[in-house]
């Protein structure tokens, strides 16, 4: 065997080994430790609790993979790599660290041939019941997953409010909201616009105490529902990371709901990563395996977002390629042909720019 393939096969199979480490770097803060100075081993086991010498493995484990760098046996010091985990680092990866690493996102992990096999989600063997209601149950893991979401939504918020155009919109309504980061961001960088987060009720305390922070409690209103039953009106739908959670039927009638609130001239903004061709790189494919074993949900390719689109009443009208692995499918509603509507909404995009926008799919 070629000692090269060898070697690159045990260093996939070891992936496991990997997110561990940055687990349990970023649980223990040592880029928060690491960010003024080198420390010693010593001063490092002062601050964090650990063990000296699990600590001191550890640290040869991450400066092995280059999150950390060892000056000498008994001194160490930052990384570019290591940054990333800090926490007050533009959208930090911390949280991200963490979740990957804990129970509610690794053990459901280590039951993919199971989800293979019979193609339903393991939260519920793994865990002892499904994903969400795990979280609701846990909530030190809660809070990392959260601050996770948050985290990947400010590195595509940016791009979201770059792109979408808001033009004759007075509301946007932050489906599934969270804390409101996202609609919150459109709302600072359109004056004119009215925002709306729309979550269950027990996120409603944590998505006002956001909005106010941010200074915006005037413009934006926490709402709690679920969207499984309705959600409220208004001229822009934003659905970021939302469908990718569920399957095809609970995703029609999300759609369902949000067509029946909107009116004629409305949109909807879904953002989430896109599957591309087979054997396409990128995240796309592996988060899609994520979804199938925590949630029972799925990442999805354009042609599949058009069609579940399709079954709630709504059309595809144009994909926005981010500086991200992200996309924005932007949707708009089906419109009976009627001799009454003489033209469209200046803000829609025009029959031949949505021709122009799929044709390059």
């Amino acid at each position: 065997m070629d000692n090269e393939l060898w070697f690159a096969m045990i260093d996939l199979l070891g992936g496991y080994q990997k997110t561990q480490i940055g687990c349990a770097v970023a649980s223990l803060s040592i880029a928060d430790h690491l960010a003024a100075r080198p420390l010693s081993l010593k001063a490092l086991v002062e601050k964090t609790g650990a063990n000296p010498d699990g600590l001191r493995r550890l640290l040869r484990g991450a400066a092995s993979l280059g999150l950390v760098r060892a000056e000498s046996d008994d001194l160490f010091a930052s990384t570019p790599m290591l940054e990333t985990l800090r926490s007050d680092a533009p959208a930090s990866l911390r949280a991200v660290a963490i979740m990957y690493g804990s129970p509610n996102h690794w053990l459901p992990w280590g039951r993919l041939i199971d989800a293979v096999r019979t193609g339903q989600a393991q939260a519920v063997a793994a865990l002892g019941r499904p994903a969400f209601e795990y979280l609701a149950a846990n909530p030190n893991e809660a809070s990392f997953f959260a601050k996770a979401m948050q985290s990947t939504s400010e590195f595509v918020q940016a791009e979201v409010v770059r792109l979408l155009d808001t033009n004759g919109v007075a509301t946007a309504a932050d489906i599934g909201g969270a804390n409101g980061a996202l609609v919150c961001a459109l709302i600072a960088a359109n004056p004119a616009l009215q925002g709306i987060v729309f979550d269950l009720a027990h996120a409603v305390d944590s998505a006002t105490a956001f909005i106010k922070a941010k200074g915006l409690a005037d413009r934006v209103e926490a709402i709690g529902g679920d969207f499984f039953e309705s959600v409220p009106a208004a001229g822009l739908y934003l659905l970021k990371f939302i469908l990718h959670d569920w399957d095809d039927t609970a995703c029609v009638k999300i759609l369902t709901n949000v067509r029946r609130a909107m009116a004629n001239d409305g949109r909807i903004a879904i953002v989430e990563l896109r599957l591309g061709p087979m054997g396409e790189p990128g995240p796309a494919p592996l988060v899609d395996l994520t979804m199938l074993t925590l949630a029972g949900g799925r990442e999805r390719t354009p042609d599949e977002y058009g069609k579940l689109l399709a079954s709630a009443g709504l059309k595809l009208a144009s994909v926005k390629e981010t500086n991200s692995p992200f996309s924005i499918f932007e949707a708009v509603a089906v419109q009976e042909a009627s001799p009454m509507r003489a033209s469209q909404p200046a803000h829609l995009p025009s029959s031949a720019v949505v021709e122009r926008d799929l044709a390059m799919i």
